[in-house]
C-alpha cells in the first residue's frame, strides 16, 4: 500500500476499512475547512464531513451530521487500481440548551453537547458527550446514555460514576487534550484563520472517530456561546418587532431575553 494511504500524509488520506475497527491511525495534523476535516492542509481529500459550518454554528442548532470518508482500493479488470470514496454517517453531533419546553435549564447530569454514535463501528465504543467543570475551563469526555429512561425530562444523562475517555484543558490560550489516564493526546491551535487539531500519538481508528467528534462539539459550544443568540419563528419576530419600536421587553447586551 502506497505511503498516501497513510493518515499522518497531508496529501493523501488513510485507507478506510470496515472490517479493520482497530486501525492504529498515525499522528497527523486535522485541518477544519468549513464543512469538512483534512489531513495537513485544506487542499487535501476530505476525512470527515459535516452538513453544517461548525465553527459559526448558534444555540438554535440542534444537530450536525458528522461523517468519515471511507476510502478503499478496488481493481479494475485490467489490474489497475483504483481508489473509490463512499462517505458513511457515523455520528449525529447534538445540543440541548433547556429542558423540553424551553422553560427550565438543563439538569447538570445532562449534557448540554454530545456525540451519539449511529453506525455499527461506532456503535462499539459508544456515545460521549462533554461536562464542564465548575470552577475552570476543563472539561471531561463521559460516556451519555441516550435512552433518557433515567431522566425525570427524559433528556439523555451522563453514565453514573462513567469514566472520562479524554479531557480538555484550556491554559496558556490553549486547548489540550489527554486520555482518560493523563497521557497527552493532541492540542489545538489557529494559522492562517483555520482551526487545527494536532494529534500528538497513534490512536485506534474508532478512538480517533471518536476525538475528532467531540473536537467539533468543543468548536460548536465555543461557537455558539460566542455568537449572538438567534430566535426563530413568530416568536423571535415579535421580539424583534417590539424591540425595533421601544416597546418593553428591551433587555441589555443583544437585547434578546432567554
Amino acid at each position: 500500500m502506497s505511503g498516501k494511504d497513510d493518515i499522518s500524509n497531508p496529501e493523501g488520506p488513510p485507507s478506510y476499512n470496515e472490517l479493520r475497527p482497530n486501525e492504529m491511525i498515525q499522528p497527523t495534523i486535522l485541518v477544519l475547512a468549513g464543512q469538512s476535516i483534512h489531513a495537513g492542509s485544506a487542499n487535501s481529500e476530505p476525512l470527515y464531513k459535516m452538513n453544517r459550518g461548525i465553527s459559526s454554528l448558534t444555540h438554535a442548532t440542534k444537530k450536525v451530521e458528522f461523517e468519515r470518508v471511507q476510502h478503499t482500493i478496488k481493481t479494475r479488470s485490467n489490474d489497475t487500481p483504483i481508489i473509490k470514496t463512499r462517505d458513511r454517517q457515523i455520528y449525529i453531533l447534538r445540543h440541548e440548551q433547556t429542558s423540553p419546553g424551553g422553560l427550565e435549564p438543563l439538569p447538570s447530569d445532562s449534557p448540554h453537547y454530545f456525540i451519539e454514535a449511529v453506525s455499527s463501528t461506532t456503535r462499539t465504543i459508544g456515545n460521549y458527550g462533554l461536562k464542564k467543570s465548575r470552577f475552570r475551563n476543563h472539561w471531561k469526555a463521559l460516556p451519555v446514555d441516550i435512552s433518557g429512561r433515567n431522566s425525570k425530562s427524559g433528556l439523555p444523562q451522563f453514565v453514573k460514576n462513567g469514566k472520562s475517555l479524554f479531557e480538555i484543558d484550556f491554559n496558556k490560550n490553549r486547548y489540550a487534550w489527554v486520555d482518560g489516564g493523563g497521557e497527552a493526546v493532541a492540542f489545538e491551535d489557529e494559522q492562517d484563520d483555520q482551526h487545527r487539531l494536532i494529534v500528538t500519538v497513534c490512536l485506534p481508528r474508532q478512538t480517533m472517530d471518536v476525538l475528532v467528534a467531540l473536537w467539533c462539539c468543543r468548536m460548536w459550544q465555543y461557537s455558539a456561546d460566542h455568537t449572538e443568540r438567534i430566535h426563530e419563528g413568530m416568536e423571535g419576530l415579535r421580539r424583534k418587532f417590539n424591540l425595533a419600536k421601544g416597546l418593553p421587553g428591551r433587555g441589555t447586551g443583544t437585547g434578546f431575553m432567554r
